[in-house]
């Protein structure tokens, strides 16, 4: 399923308008989460954006991408968006289907 939360916008303390919105991809109990905002009114478009991924509550952006916490934002390019894709994609399916495809011959990722 694809989903966008509600646009939000509000007026900053020095009256410049800040605006944001998420876009969610959801794979049974994984979410892809792609946040875009102007950089509180200071960008033309939505163009400042990252990325979160979720299996059920938890967040584990940090564990997918390799950053520690103190870097956690993970920053929305074209590659960081394929490796949030193959990872909302992939199914594991644990060790005797591994098994079963190895000694079939069919690739296991």
């Amino acid at each position: 399923m694809i989903f966008a939360n509600q646009p939000f916008s509000h007026v900053t303390s020095d009256g410049s308008r800040s605006s944001s919105v998420s876009v969610c991809f959801e794979n049974g109990p994984k979410t892809l989460s792609l946040a875009l905002d102007d950089s509180c009114g200071r960008l033309q478009r939505l163009s400042r954006a990252d990325i979160r991924l979720f299996e059920g509550e938890e967040d584990v952006t940090e564990a997918v991408f390799g950053v520690d916490s103190s870097a956690s934002v993970v920053h929305a390019s074209i590659e960081n968006f394929d490796t949030a894709m193959r990872w909302l994609r992939r199914v594991e399916w644990g060790m005797e289907a591994a098994a079963a495809c190895t000694s079939s011959g069919a690739e296991v990722e």
